[in-house]
């Protein structure tokens, strides 16, 4: 498992280092070295013969599909409900606009009516 390891960290140098992209702490939450077959051979009662640390690969696998699950969920929501909320937003908005058009109304309305009474 030492070539994964390293296979790794030349994997967040490139990221990090060349690219840019995003900080080793970042990295740390979003690149993940998992062996899909373990994985799989342990959810099927076959993992006798894996290879020695198949513990720590299967908690990063547990953990990738932790992380993948909320940012698919993320992403779902963002695209079927963005343009609900806008929407809403936007009804919201108007709503706000015509109560402030209607209190000031009354207000003048209030007002005209006092002084009426006074004369």
């Amino acid at each position: 498992m030492r070539y994964a390891h390293n296979t790794k960290k030349r994997t967040i140098e490139f990221i990090v280092d060349e690219l840019g992209l995003m900080t080793r702490k970042e990295t740390s939450e979003r690149i993940f070295f998992i062996s899909a077959k373990e994985a799989l051979k342990i959810r099927m009662g076959q993992g006798a013969d894996l290879a020695q640390g198949w513990e720590e690969r299967y908690a990063e696998f547990e953990d990738f599909e932790t992380k993948f699950e909320q940012c698919l969920s993320a992403s779902a929501i963002n695209t079927k409900f963005h343009s609900h909320a806008l929407r809403g937003k936007d009804i919201g908005n108007s709503l706000d606009d015509t109560l402030r058009k209607i209190q000031e109304a009354s207000s003048v309305h209030r007002k005209k009516c006092e002084e009426a009474r006074k004369r």
